[in-house]
């Protein structure tokens, strides 16, 4: 690491960090703190086209997405960039799927200009070895990081409770699998009339549609609450009713919710789609489940364990969740870091 700090000292050989929006990913914030470099808004630098900045001569540079990773292809093609890092974003490589030409131009531009490519999960790093055609030594894994862990970490979920709970905390979209949570509560209050669903979370661009729905299901279902967006304190409330957290997404390349419900206790269960799952696996690979039907008769067969059983998961659930903070993500990074500078 001591390669890292030495570039940083050096006018025309430093570190940038460069970013879509305005500000790193909330959940690679750890990442852009440790390297201490030049943060560029993409766009906000590009927009007056400042040569001499453009053309600055950096040790490392690190990319955040899609966008960002074409301008420090650019960088490394011109000799502008020694080490290119790419913070490799799941959601647009699964829209590569259906678009071949930009999968082969992204497949190009990873192999060729792209040192290093960091994965969120071990869902996006199988993406990148299938869709970019990425070597496995060029792909590293380094799970994002929630703050709110430590928000949630207090909830003492209802494990003792005779009323059935269940919990959904994300968008409400079709990638999220927000579509499906009446069918989920439909098919538990067949079996156990005393079920509670609450979901938390709000719609994205076109899909207040489905919002809608989930609303006038709830009018004719007084245990099937729609919350919508909620601060975190009420969150927590929320939670303190719950014994079980469901994320039936069709594809989410990390989840944050799903590790913030096991930080409370709740027990999750979730596709196989869904990037957290790296986390539920060390829990009990019986709670990756698919489709809806299955993922109901696993919580029922959990339900009728008993409260011991379902307390035992909640205690292991929580060490797991809290078991990677921000300073254990910090360590697994640094640790990324030495090993791609050892090989320069």
């Amino acid at each position: 690491m001591s390669r890292l700090r030495h570039c940083d000292n050096h006018e025309n050989d430093g570190i940038a960090y460069i970013t879509y929006s305005s500000n790193p990913h909330p959940a690679h914030q750890y990442m852009f703190r440790i390297l201490k470099g030049e943060r560029l808004h993409l766009w906000r630098r590009l927009a007056p086209l400042n040569i001499s900045f453009l053309l600055k001569p950096r040790h490392i540079v690190f990319s955040e997405g899609w966008r960002p990773s074409i301008y420090a292809c650019f960088l490394k093609s011109l000799g502008l960039a020694k080490v290119h890092i790419n913070i490799l974003f799941g959601d647009f490589m699964k829209t590569l799927i259906n678009k071949p030409v930009l999968k082969d131009v992204a497949g190009i531009l990873y192999r060729q200009w792209v040192d290093v490519a960091i994965a969120n999960s071990s869902l996006t790093y199988e993406l990148a070895r299938k869709i970019l055609g990425l070597d496995k030594e060029k792909l590293f894994i380094c799970w994002p990081v929630s703050l709110k862990i430590n928000i949630f970490k207090n909830v003492k979920p209802k494990v003792d409770s005779d009323i059935l709970s269940v919990c959904y905390l994300g968008y409400i979209t079709l990638n999220d699998g927000a579509d499906l949570l009446p069918t989920i509560y439909s098919m538990l209050k067949r079996e156990e009339e005393n079920t509670k669903m609450y979901v938390i979370g709000g719609p994205l661009g076109k899909e207040l549609t489905l919002y809608k729905k989930l609303l006038r299901f709830s009018r004719n279902e007084s245990s099937f609450r729609v919350l919508g967006p909620l601060p975190d304190e009420q969150v927590k409330e929320v939670f303190t009713r719950c014994t079980f957290f469901v994320y039936p997404a069709r594809f989410k390349a990390f989840g944050l919710p799903v590790v913030e419900a096991m930080s409370a206790g709740l027990v999750p269960l979730i596709t196989r789609n869904v990037g957290a799952r790296d986390f539920v696996t060390l829990l009990s690979s019986k709670l990756i489940v698919d489709p809806p039907e299955k993922m109901v008769k696993t919580i029922l067969e959990i339900y009728t364990r008993g409260r011991d059983y379902i307390r035992e998961l909640s205690h292991r659930g929580k060490r797991i969740a809290l078991g990677y903070d921000e300073k254990n993500a910090k360590k697994r990074f640094m640790r990324i870091l030495k090993t791609i500078l050892s090989r320069r």
